[in-house]
């Protein structure tokens, strides 16, 4: 088996876009092209985001989902954030180690067993680009619709242009609609377990 490609990094390793079947690495900033099915893992390290686009299907089986987190170089992370449609994706891999919360929960610990793991469900929104941005001690995660004409995440280039809000409510009017799906300052949230998500969701959207 092939190991998963590797995204190449840019604005002076700044940013980086992950698409299917990649990892990546990025200093602070982190996009995931078009995720309908799909699931993105970032791990928060002192020096940066440890990214992988995961897809789902046939070929996602344990060698795989094996290889990914191998390849992430993840075992100093803290954090890590699961991202996409969940009960779609792990219905798709029911056979292997990511069919479940519980079980991916499991699986990223063997590669760090300390972590705190987060999930955050894309489904309601449909296909979309995940962004996941860290800037000092908060995360940042926001989706904008992958359907939008004109919203092409362009090669290896951090859209900028999207002109991400910073709050739900002003997203209305503008070109791009942009979800701001959960921000959270590290160590401030003493929740455990899968449902930290739903939590946070919950305090930070109004």
């Amino acid at each position: 088996m092939r190991p998963p490609r590797i995204a190449r990094s840019t604005n002076g390793g700044n940013d980086v876009v992950v698409r299917e079947d990649e990892v990546g690495f990025s200093a602070s900033r982190a996009c995931f092209p078009s995720v309908s099915s799909c699931l993105t893992i970032t791990g928060v390290s002192p020096v940066g985001l440890h990214t992988a686009h995961v897809t789902s299907g046939s070929r996602t089986d344990n060698l795989r989902i094996a290889s990914v987190l191998s390849a992430l170089n993840a075992a100093n992370c803290s954090d890590f954030y699961v991202v996409g449609p969940l009960e779609m994706f792990t219905s798709n891999v029911a056979g292997s180690d990511f069919n479940s919360v519980s079980a991916i929960t499991r699986s990223i610990k063997t590669v760090a067993s300390e972590a705190d793991i987060r999930f955050v469900d894309t489904a309601p929104h449909g296909p979309v680009h995940v962004y996941v941005e860290q800037d000092s001690d908060a995360v940042q995660i926001l989706v904008s619709s992958s359907e939008t004409p004109g919203n092409q995440v362009q090669a290896n280039q951090y859209p900028d242009s999207l002109g991400k809000p910073s709050s739900p409510d002003s997203s209305r009017g503008t070109q791009y609609a942009v979800a701001l799906l959960l921000l959270w300052e590290k160590c401030s949230l003493g929740y455990s377990g899968a449902r930290k998500s739903e939590i946070g969701l919950q305090s930070k959207l109004h």
